[in-house]
C-alpha cells in the first residue's frame, strides 16, 4: 500500500472520528505549491489548502519545499502553509507531510513550527 493510499485512509478516519468536516483528500506536491514568479507562491499555496477545506491536505515529497538557495520561491510556500497551521480558524485542519526518512528530518528544520 503507496503512502497516497495510506492518506485516503487516514482523511476517512479523521472525517469518521469528527476530527474534520469532510472525508477531502487534496494531495499535491511542492511543484503544485510553488509559482514560478516572485509574489505568486503565496497564492498558489494557498489556492492548494482552499481546496482542501474541512479535510485534509496530503503533500507527498514534502522534503522538496526545502530552500535550495535564500531566493527560493518554496520557502515562500513553507511560510504560508505555516501561516494556516498556527491560525485558529484554519478551516483546514490536517495536513500531512510524507517523503523519505532521511529527507522528511531535514525538512522538519527548516521551520521549527513544522516539527
Amino acid at each position: 500500500m503507496g503512502k497516497t493510499e495510506i492518506a485516503k485512509r487516514m482523511a476517512a478516519i479523521f472525517y469518521d472520528i469528527g476530527i474534520t468536516k469532510s472525508a477531502n483528500l487534496v494531495v499535491a506536491t511542492g511543484a503544485d505549491l510553488v509559482a514560478q514568479y516572485i509574489g505568486q507562491t503565496a497564492q498558489t499555496t494557498r489556492a492548494v489548502i482552499k481546496k482542501a477545506a474541512s479535510g485534509t491536505l496530503f503533500v507527498d515529497e514534502a522534503y522538496t519545499l526545502e530552500p535550495k538557495s535564500e531566493k527560493s520561491f518554496s520557502k515562500e510556500a513553507v511560510e504560508e502553509i505555516m501561516n494556516h497551521l498556527l491560525s485558529p480558524s484554519s478551516d483546514v485542519p490536517v495536513f500531512i507531510f510524507a517523503g523519505y526518512q532521511e529527507e522528511m528530518e531535514r525538512f522538519l528544520t527548516i521551520n521549527p513550527g513544522l516539527k
